[in-house]
């Protein structure tokens, strides 16, 4: 897979971040506009992919909580930040952990999903390997992705100046620094690597840089 994950000192700084936006109430309206509209969209494809019991790893605030749990039998959330649980919601369960040590039985889910965490995981082998491990039938990665070395000085620019001034203002001048994209995504696998691991391309983005796979479970 290359990059197996972000450096602890890495991951630490992410997640001090993710916790700030989460609580700010920013993310979701920064990211909108900085994948201008794409990340909302796609996600939406995921949504109508799963059904049953579905982990999904890295939900931070849980935005999109309330749709999963209505198409689904049972949610459950892990992720490594206690934010708003919507325990108001009866088929729904937070539960605070990283995707590396997941305390599930073997295919306790009927799917698992990642929707850009996958690029946060400390580990994505193990983290991809406990995802496929708990899962009775597939596990599904949307996520931003490595590109071809021809297209990296654009994605460079794009998330190194652009993308951290769209975040900036769209959170209303919350510093949410959002330049911490660019050396999580430069960690990131080609989204083709997948199909050499029996992977499948449901659908990609901006020339592969944002697309979803989906790992059947055999």
């Amino acid at each position: 897979m290359g990059p197996s994950g972000l450096p602890l000192d890495l991951w630490l700084r992410v997640e001090r971040t993710l916790g700030y936006l989460f609580n700010e109430a920013v993310y979701e309206r920064a990211n909108t506009a900085m994948s201008l509209g794409t990340h909302g969209a796609l996600r939406r494809v995921v949504l109508g992919l799963v059904y049953g019991r579905v982990l999904d790893v890295g939900c931070g605030d849980g935005v999109y909580l309330t749709q999963l749990a209505s198409r689904t039998e049972e949610v459950v959330c892990l992720d490594p930040l206690p934010a708003r649980n919507h325990s108001a919601l009866p088929n729904f369960h937070r539960v605070v952990a990283v995707a590396e040590y997941m305390p599930f039985r073997d295919k306790s889910f009927d799917f698992a999903t990642a929707m850009f965490s996958f690029r946060d995981f400390m580990d994505k082998a193990l983290g991809l390997f406990n995802m496929r491990r708990v899962s009775k039938r597939g596990v599904v990665i949307l996520d931003l992705f490595s590109t071809s070395p021809y297209l990296r000085p654009a994605v460079t620019f794009y998330f190194g100046y652009i993308a951290p001034a769209m975040g900036f203002v769209a959170s209303g001048g919350r510093r949410g620094r959002w330049e911490l994209i660019l050396p999580t995504l430069l960690l990131m696998p080609r989204a083709d690597f997948f199909k050499r691991i029996g992977g499948v391309i449901i659908a990609r983005r901006g020339l592969g840089l944002v697309s979803i796979v989906y790992l059947p479970v055999n």
